[in-house]
């Protein structure tokens, strides 16, 4: 059961299971609990404490030293993104309904999207920070989810970016969003990649790691891809040909 029910999570695909999770599960009797990891290795008191302090510190960490600096606020002012070749809204399992007295249903205003990036929010980040492109290709990233960062509007694009201490992108993950699960595809991939090596205001390690996620709906199981920069910077029709072989 304990097995089952992790795997549950793990391999559903409106989840992004964190390293440092923690499943409790009741044994018999009042406060009787058995407490394991994502990999269903008991913990003790000590290591259950380490894990929720490292959960709570794992995201968006904003850094005061670090600004953007001049050249790219310069190069800011005449960026201008190019518009997703398609749009992906939120997906119905993931809407959020309330039910009115007259029993009709209505979706809840989210708000309005979050600001886009850019050299006023003078920052840079540390950790995981989740990502949404816009429908007018406009980059928008936080530690919020992603239909709140887009207002719950439709998106060309939702994943994360992982930086590190020195305000750079390590790892990119360019489809990893429940809320919207944009489907693997080399003109997603593409263009997704492009659009944030293109931007201003984000400064790449040498070597990023960049991934790609495969949504099963029937079996709920997802799989990751890792993709090569080379393969994202060119149009050469092997990585097409790639990506259909592994959807079949």
């Amino acid at each position: 059961m304990v097995r089952y029910t992790i795997e549950q999570f793990a391999r559903h695909p409106a989840f992004d299971v964190s390293q440092h999770a923690i499943f409790a599960f009741k044994r018999d009797g009042y406060g009787n609990f058995l407490v394991v990891d994502a990999n269903g290795c008991p913990l003790s008191e000590e290591e259950r404490s380490r894990k929720l302090s490292l959960s709570e510190s794992d995201g968006l960490a904003v850094l005061p030293c670090a600004r953007f600096a001049e050249h790219q606020v310069e190069s800011f002012s005449t960026y201008s993104p190019s518009p997703p070749p398609r749009l992906y809204s939120v997906r119905l399992d993931q809407s959020i309904v309330a039910i009115e007295e007259d029993g009709s249903f209505e979706v809840p205003d989210v708000g309005e999207p979050c600001p886009r990036l850019a050299p006023g929010q003078d920052v840079r980040y540390a950790g995981r920070v989740n990502f949404v492109i816009d429908r007018e290709g406009w980059l928008i990233v936080g530690s919020r989810h992603h239909h709140i960062l887009s207002g719950n509007d439709e998106v060309g694009g939702a994943g994360y970016l992982v930086f590190g201490d020195d305000g750079t992108v390590g790892e990119v993950n360019l489809n990893f969003s429940g809320h919207y699960r944009p489907p693997l595809s080399a003109g997603y991939v593409r263009y997704v990649y492009r659009g944030l090596r293109s931007h201003p205001l984000l400064l790449f390690a040498p070597r990023p790691e960049v991934n790609g996620r495969v949504f099963d709906e029937e079996s709920q199981r997802t799989s990751r891809i890792r993709f090569t920069t080379a393969e994202l910077e060119s149009d050469d029709a092997a990585l097409d040909e790639l990506i259909e072989r592994l959807l079949i």
